[in-house]
């Protein structure tokens, strides 16, 4: 037989038996695995069935990307002398979560004033007279203040972190606080929760 014949004899049959050239359906399901990213009101939603009670309520939170979860400031009825209540919405779990981050108040606040003081004040000669420090939330290594350069003009903010035993300013001024220098500094989340994505 010649090979065009046999061939033009298998491609009949082939079709004959009922069997087609197509490609089969491409699948177009979406994967079910895959981690639902919150927005923020989802987030905010299952952190006030988890965390507050009715007459409580949540502030604006900050989104860590990186480890799926979303920090909120809890306003709570009960209070914790130098502590601030936060809720924790995890997005791989679904769950939240109410932690008191609870910062470290030392003898040596007057002397992280002062060392504050003195880096604006090398940055700032001409203010280095009128420079005003107020520590807002202090760890061990972390720090977050205002700074005003002059009685009765408007301040701004300032993050400063301990490397070596030295303060060192890492972000200052009187706008959006940006999220991303300072978690790369491994800020507390508790002192990034009005910062701007």
């Amino acid at each position: 037989m010649h090979p065009r014949s046999f061939f033009l004899s298998l491609l009949i049959l082939f079709l004959l038996s009922g069997c087609t050239l197509s490609q089969p359906p491409i699948s177009k399901e979406i994967p079910t695995n895959e981690p639902l990213l919150f927005t923020r009101d989802q987030a905010m939603e299952i952190g006030k069935r988890h965390c507050i009670s009715a007459e409580e309520s949540l502030s604006l939170g900050h989104h860590d990307a990186s480890t799926q979860i979303w920090w909120f400031g809890a306003n709570l009825l009960e209070v914790r002398n130098g502590c601030s209540p936060a809720c924790v919405v995890s997005e791989k779990s679904k769950s939240a979560e109410l932690k008191w981050i609870c910062l470290i108040t030392d003898n040596t606040e007057s002397e992280s004033r002062d060392a504050i003081r003195d880096l604006f004040a090398q940055k700032f000669p001409r203010y280095a007279k009128t420079i005003n420090i107020l520590i807002q939330q202090k760890t061990e290594n972390h720090m977050r203040g205002g700074v005003s350069f002059e009685p009765g003009a408007p301040g701004g903010y300032f993050f400063a972190m301990r490397r070596d035993d030295l303060w060192q300013i890492i972000l200052h001024g009187n706008g959006q606080i940006a999220c991303e220098i300072l978690s790369q500094n491994e800020f507390p989340a508790q002192m990034l929760l009005d910062c701007a994505e």
